[in-house]
């Protein structure tokens, strides 16, 4: 990596932690922390552990109270939750339409209010629902797991 790509990406404040993409941020706590991680399960967590490991270190920029506030889960602004890459997806109306959509489950005659619902209530494989709730979704009706399914629309 070239110097002035990592000047850009030096880590030095909060700010620079909120700011940080998570390639930034795992580059950091891996530089600084004495068991290196490969990812963060999320970009909040990321977060927390970066600024957690700069408290631990007494980065001298860093303010302890401002550290505290942030390692509270309802201190840590929502936006931080979304990646830049997700946040300019969802300005896509056409993709924001499609993940806003919300539909039920009929099984057998039976409404779920979530295929998910339906699936713990039928005591099925809950690994599998995911992928079954998108070919339930573009057939909109089948036969599986010895089940008639149906996709009930609820706002689209």
């Amino acid at each position: 990596m070239k110097e002035k790509e990592k000047e850009k990406r030096a880590i030095m404040t909060l700010t620079d932690v909120m700011n940080a993409d998570t390639k930034a941020l795992v580059e950091y706590y891996n530089a600084h922390a004495s068991i290196p991680v490969k990812r963060f399960s999320s970009r909040a967590s990321a977060i927390k552990r970066v600024a957690a490991l700069m408290q631990s270190i007494s980065a001298p920029s860093a303010a302890p109270q401002a550290i505290a506030d942030m390692l509270n889960a309802s201190s840590v602004p929502q936006k931080v939750l979304v990646s830049p890459a997700q946040s300019k997806a969802w300005q896509n109306p056409d993709v924001r339409s499609a993940r806003c959509e919300r539909s039920a489950v009929c099984v057998d005659g039976k409404d779920y209010p979530s295929v998910r619902a339906a699936f713990q209530a039928l005591d099925l494989p809950m690994g599998k629902h995911i992928q079954f709730r998108g070919k339930l979704k573009e057939q909109g009706k089948m036969e599986a797991f010895g089940h008639t399914w149906e996709i009930i629309p609820i706002n689209y």
